[in-house]
């Protein structure tokens, strides 16, 4: 694997925005000030949220670039084009992205190592801003801390989920399987089958709703009359590419469950298009 292979597009972008920054400039390296500018160049980014939300912009680094010579911080250690400086904030990212057990290195692990590295042409710009950088760096790793945090909590939901509905599937495949006596009384109606059919694909469905279409089938729902204009226009957002989730609203009792039955009863009579 190659050793960029592991950045985000746009960290990968901002390195080379800061490399041709430095290119403008007719700097002999690429700096910590120019990835500065990368990183800020990118709206839509992690990293540049985090600075612009502390006051940072770039019209004003490139007025301070102009009056600092931060050539004389770090164009003495060049490496491979490099400032030493730069080298070290990059090779940082990827060990910061690791502690935190995050997949990929984005804008804000770039971030977090141009402020967490020592002074460097970019922190001693943001210092002449009145940008205290190991302010910036806490506020990264609160950042940080808290998404995994959401990770984590998430991780713990979906297991408990998991859990909870492979025990259920398993209760009910039980139950439909034991033949106890009793079993078939708490067996919800959409999952009874006759002598003979097919053993159902989603128990869990099954048990947490009702089959409306087979009910219309089996004749179990009454004939819907007033509300063809409704159905219709239900089954013309069904059939669009997109948006195609009607959502019935209103006060209880004015309906909305005989629309649906009535689209039901269209569909097991086959009065539908063929994509429903």
């Amino acid at each position: 694997m190659h050793p960029f292979d592991r950045f985000t597009p746009n960290a990968k972008l901002a390195l080379q925005i800061a490399e041709q920054e430095a290119k403008n400039m007719k700097s002999p390296y690429i700096g910590s000030e120019h990835l500065l500018l990368g990183l800020l160049s990118i709206p839509k980014s992690l990293g540049f949220s985090l600075f612009t939300g502390a006051g940072v912009t770039q019209e004003n680094v490139r007025i301070l670039l102009k009056a600092m010579k931060t050539k004389d911080i770090e164009g003495k250690q060049i490496k491979h084009g490099l400032s030493q400086y730069l080298h070290n904030v990059i090779e940082q990212s990827v060990i910061i992205a690791h502690k935190f057990r995050h997949a990929n290195v984005g804008t804000e692990h770039l971030l977090h190592s141009l402020v967490s590295t020592g002074e460097n042409a970019a922190t001693a710009i943001l210092e002449e801003m009145q940008v205290d950088p190991e302010d910036l760096k806490e506020h990264v790793e609160e950042m940080f801390g808290q998404i995994n945090q959401f990770k984590q909590q998430n991780r713990n939901m979906e297991q408990s989920l998991e859990s909870f509905f492979q025990g259920l599937q398993g209760a009910i495949v039980g139950m439909q399987s034991s033949g106890a006596p009793g079993s078939m009384m708490i067996e919800p109606e959409g999952m009874k089958r006759q002598k003979g059919d097919v053993k159902s694909k989603t128990p869990v469905l099954d048990y947490f709703t009702d089959d409306l279409v087979a009910r219309a089938k089996e004749g179990k729902i009454d004939p819907i009359i007033g509300r063809e204009g409704e159905i219709e226009r239900m089954i013309h957002i069904l059939n669009r590419k997109t948006k195609n989730n009607p959502v019935l609203i209103g006060e209880p009792g004015v309906g909305k469950t005989a629309i649906v039955e009535g689209l039901a009863q269209r569909i097991a009579l086959g009065m539908v298009p063929a994509s429903l």
